[in-house]
């Protein structure tokens, strides 16, 4: 058998080394945005088939597995996966007026990663594939939602003696609603509510006059004071009766729904004094009788909570009774009447709902809610049995 070629066995072994030399692409990572796990000297490369490596990237920056640290292994082809550090797009930054459609996504997004927003109602994606991809530089293109120009209401319609209780906007969404408040005297007919729908409001109340005219005059008699030229629903007028006259029925007539009801009448009398007159919201103290006789006098009281004006003692004078007391309504703090101003009572020990006349309540805005710049002042004074409450309006 021949002997082979002297310098054969050295040539193969040169190939043999060449081949397996291909682990030359395993060579040094210099990686961007990134470092070599125990900072390995450049002079312990390349590396050999199947070795292993760890890299980790620099803040703002992930591997392509998206963890703290990546493994790499040394193939035939090279590094396994190629190292790299991409840019971390942030998905906790809020879209105004839309949020983010996350699905199944639970970690944290790279580059090339694309992920789908959602809008508000009456907003728009500015692009209409409602879908963002994470670059170098952030969200390309950046997600935005903007208003449906073609959906919106503007100024809403006005109501004669009304006004509308929250703060005025140029423009309203789809789906908002406004509140009317009539003024003091008049009555809503309708719902107090509008709603914006495709441009549009909808259908809003109207304010009726229930304010009665001057009271009437009645025979023998005249009206304490001087008439006003219109009356509040529910305010009473008193009358007295002419000498050798006395004052039967009710001592007060009252306006209710544009009329005076409870009118009293003047009949004449020798001396002797009828019943007292019955007043609202009190009682007399004594047991009644049918007559009295000049000089006899009965007392009243008024039911709880009501504040008495006038002389709790009135006496029979020649067949009158002198002038009796009044008893004056509270106030009462109407939870929808709260709700309705976006209001509370200021102090949470407070949770009284009846207020004597002439008492002072204070009130306070709900939480989210800003005091009106028009509202009145939120220290209040039961008046006549009535609050003027103070407004507040959501914050924008």
């Amino acid at each position: 058998m021949a002997l082979p070629w002297p310098g054969s066995t050295a040539l193969l072994l040169l190939w043999v080394c060449c081949t397996a030399g291909e682990v030359r692409n395993c060579g040094y990572l210099d990686i961007p945005n990134g470092h070599v796990y125990g900072n390995e000297p450049a002079t312990s490369f390349p590396k050999r088939l199947g070795d292993k490596h760890y890299y980790r990237c620099d803040s703002g920056f992930l591997p392509p597995n998206k963890a703290h640290w990546q493994t790499i292994v040394c193939t035939r082809s090279g590094w396994d996966p190629e190292p790299n550090c991409f840019k971390k797009c942030e998905h906790t930054e809020p879209i105004r007026n839309g949020r983010f459609i996350y699905g199944r996504w639970t970690s944290p997004f790279i580059e090339g990663d694309t992920i789908f927003f959602s809008c508000d109602e009456g907003y728009n994606p500015l692009d209409e594939s409602a879908t963002a991809t994470c670059t170098k530089d952030g969200w390309s293109p950046p997600p935005s939602c903007v208003t449906s120009a073609d959906v919106t209401c503007r100024d809403p319609p006005l109501v004669d003696n009304a006004d509308i209780v929250e703060e005025r906007a140029e423009s309203y969404l789809p789906g908002h609603e406004l509140h009317y408040q009539c003024h003091e005297g008049f009555e809503i007919s309708g719902s107090d509510t509008i709603r914006c729908e495709n441009k549009k409001w909808s259908t809003p109340p109207r304010c009726e006059d229930m304010r009665c005219p001057p009271p009437p005059a009645i025979q023998n008699g005249q009206l304490n004071g001087v008439p006003k030229p219109r009356y509040l629903p529910l305010e009473k007028v008193k009358y007295r009766c002419l000498p050798s006259y006395s004052l039967f029925g009710p001592y007060a007539a009252m306006c209710l729904k544009r009329e005076w009801i409870n009118l009293p009448e003047c009949r004449a009398v020798a001396g002797r004094c009828d019943r007292p007159p019955s007043i609202d919201n009190g009682d007399i103290l004594e047991m009644p009788k049918s007559e009295y006789l000049s000089g006899e006098k009965v007392h009243y009281k008024c039911q709880n909570l009501y504040r008495m004006d006038g002389n709790a003692e009135v006496t029979c004078h020649n067949g009158h009774w002198t002038q009796p007391p009044t008893c004056i309504v509270p106030c009462s703090t109407s939870e929808e009447d709260m709700k309705m101003n976006n209001i509370q009572l200021k102090w949470k020990y407070d949770s009284k709902l009846y207020a004597q006349s002439g008492d002072i309540t204070e009130f306070a805005c709900r939480r989210g809610y800003r005091a009106d710049r028009n509202s009145p002042p939120f220290r209040v004074q039961c008046i006549d049995g009535r609050f003027e409450y103070p407004r507040c309006v959501r914050w924008i």
